[in-house]
């Protein structure tokens, strides 16, 4: 991958794509990188039309940094990569990473598996150093996308079409408006042209409206563009950029997902020739660690009130770039929602998809149940189940620090984290099959229909090894916009360190059709109900964090055992071996390098 050579293109990121072909027996057959024999040429056509055309590798692995692109991702009469591997009939494929951008997400590994090669993800630690790799090309993925005529016979889920019989105004004035707020989309209002080219772009409705490209219409080219002309600035807190044509409204912006700055820009109407400043400040609470001093998109109308959408982005080493401007609409014209755009922001999306409600049920001691249903707006429910686990969950306030502060009985974090997990990432396919959120006096349970996402595997995320994919990329992309996930598969991060960070267990991960379930154990929870063994078996105090300890790490070897609680060599070996006596952990291997294994209960 590292090899791979770019384009030879101003303002435009290649991808870093490394490809290697290996025979059923593990003997590596061939390599290839992006651009090794042709400028362009990507590594899975180079590797398989290249370099073995006229060689039978029917049957043989493939190991691919990037996922191969899909049907009608290219430029007919080229094939997608995707369509390449099925030709060569490779029979497993290993992923790096996704391609991130919503309208492509997952449909060149869906077609690879509909075609009956069977697809395995890299391991999470592969996968960052290749997203460190592709850092800039990643950042400029969506919008690429957004230009791309793209094949719609590739679809992850009937939800990503338009819903017949449906128009926006069954979306919600407060849904949409509070999407705008958490996505920084600046001044927009939810019935404003500019906001709804937003929507179509993430395929969250659908125009019966043709539209025409200034770039192919040449009445209109000499008068259009360009529109701003660089004209210095500075690199650290403003450009400026005079306007070339008779006159320009600027309307309001929106930051991409790896905008690093807060923009300050004027709106209005200028005139030929004047000077347009687009100020920028660094986020210094920001956690995005990238080279742009700014990434956005304007909307602006011409003289005759056409609107357009034009990218600005910029790093710290070079001159700003500038996207060619894009037509969205000469007029409303007629919208339909998808499905993910009406589980987004109908105003009732239950009325459609009975499934798509979170049911809350609370149960302390001999008290009456408190249940509660979300069946609001998938954006307005994280906040709204926030407010209401603020308001049953027990808590203590600490006056230990100058502020004081409310403290919980389980860490709302994460139980924000597993609700949007449980919205975000749930099969909506499944029909009649609700998610659920209970909580008990020792346990909370998360319940989300589906199993984890092909190919992930159910032993990987239950173990919290599993690597980052999206089963609905494009709730993802709206999700993260809201910044309510930081990035993808910060949820398993934050489960799986819970021993360490909150002094908890891991949580349980477990599978009943249709269902897969996440318990937490609370604070003060029983032993019992946090290994989910029976009652009966006498463990002290120091042998009962041990057994919890293995539970948490899936294998634990002596030393390591004795090296976590500073236990000496004699005292580890008759707890462990008190657990094996008990049959609550497996010896796997012999001599120094066995481990002791946690025996999951029935």
């Amino acid at each position: 991958m590292k090899k791979s050579i770019a384009e030879q293109r101003d303002n435009k990121a290649s991808p870093k794509v490394g490809a290697v072909l290996v025979s059923e027996e593990g003997e590596v057959l061939g390599r290839a990188h992006r651009g090794e024999l042709r400028e362009g040429d990507h590594a899975e056509y180079t590797l398989l039309d290249r370099k073995f055309r006229d060689k039978n590798v029917s049957g043989c692995f493939l190991f691919a940094t990037l996922e191969p692109c899909a049907p009608g991702s290219r430029k007919f009469p080229k094939l997608g990569c995707a369509e390449r591997v099925v030709n060569a009939r490779i029979k497993k494929i290993w992923v790096g990473i996704e391609d991130p951008d919503p309208t492509v997400d997952r449909k060149g590994i869906k077609y690879l598996e509909d075609s009956g090669v069977e697809v395995e993800m890299f391991d999470r630690d592969l996968q960052k150093i290749i997203n460190t790799e592709n850092e800039e090309f990643l950042s400029q993925a969506k919008l690429r996308a957004s230009r791309a005529v793209q094949d719609k016979s590739v679809q992850l889920s009937d939800f990503e079409r338009a819903v017949e019989n449906t128009t926006i105004k069954e979306f919600s004035n407060d849904a949409l408006l509070h999407y705008i707020s958490r996505s920084k989309l600046g001044n927009m209002q939810p019935e404003s042209l500019e906001f709804l080219a937003i929507l179509e772009q993430q395929q969250l409705i659908h125009s019966s409206n043709q539209k025409v490209d200034p770039l192919f219409d040449e009445t209109r080219r000499n008068d259009v563009l360009p529109i701003f002309n660089y004209e210095g600035g500075n690199a650290v807190t403003h450009d400026n950029f005079k306007i070339t044509s008779d006159r320009v409204t600027i309307l309001s912006y929106r930051e991409f997902e790896d905008n690093p700055s807060f923009i300050n820009i004027s709106n209005g109407l200028f005139e030929k020739d004047t000077i347009w400043v687009l100020g920028f400040r660094k986020k210094t609470n920001g956690t995005i660690d990238s080279p742009l001093a700014y990434h956005i998109e304007l909307f602006f109308e011409d003289r005759d009130k056409r609107l357009y959408r034009q990218e600005f982005s910029r790093t710290l080493r070079n001159r700003p770039y500038l996207g060619d401007p894009i037509l969205v609409e000469t007029s409303q014209g007629n919208y339909s929602p998808t499905g993910l755009g009406l589980l987004l922001f109908g105003k009732n999306p239950r009325l459609r998809y009975p499934q798509a409600v979170l049911k809350v049920e609370i149960r302390y001691g001999r008290k009456e149940p408190e249940i509660q249903d979300f069946a609001d707006p998938l954006v307005l429910i994280p906040d709204k189940v926030e407010e209401w686990l603020k308001k049953v969950l027990p808590s203590k306030i600490n006056r230990e620090n100058f502020a004081r502060t409310t403290e919980y009985d389980f860490p709302i974090e994460v139980l924000r984290e597993a609700v949007i997990n449980a919205i975000v990432h749930r099969d909506y396919d499944i029909e009649g099959a609700k998610s659920y959120l209970i909580i008990d006096d020792e346990k909370i349970i998360v319940k989300s229909p589906g199993l984890p996402v092909t190919p992930i595997k159910f032993e990987d995320f239950r173990n919290f090894k599993a690597p980052s994919l999206s089963r609905n990329p494009k709730l993802m992309a709206v999700f993260n916009a809201m910044n309510y996930v930081e990035e993808r598969g910060i949820g398993m991060i934050e489960m799986n360190s819970m021993p360490e960070k909150y002094n908890l267990p891991r949580p349980e991960v477990s599978w009943q059709d249709p269902y897969l379930s996440i318990t937490f154990a609370r604070i003060g929870a029983s032993f019992e109900a946090i290994v989910g063994i029976e009652g009966g078996i006498q463990l002290n105090t120091e042998e009962q964090q041990g057994l919890i300890y293995i539970r948490d790490h899936e294998q634990v070897s002596r030393a390591e055992y004795s090296k976590h609680f500073n236990f000496n060599e004699k005292k580890a070996q008759r707890h462990l071996a008190k657990f094996a006596k008990l049959n609550l952990v497996t010896l796997i291997g012999k001599g120094p390098a066995s481990k002791y294994q946690f025996n999951q209960p029935l």
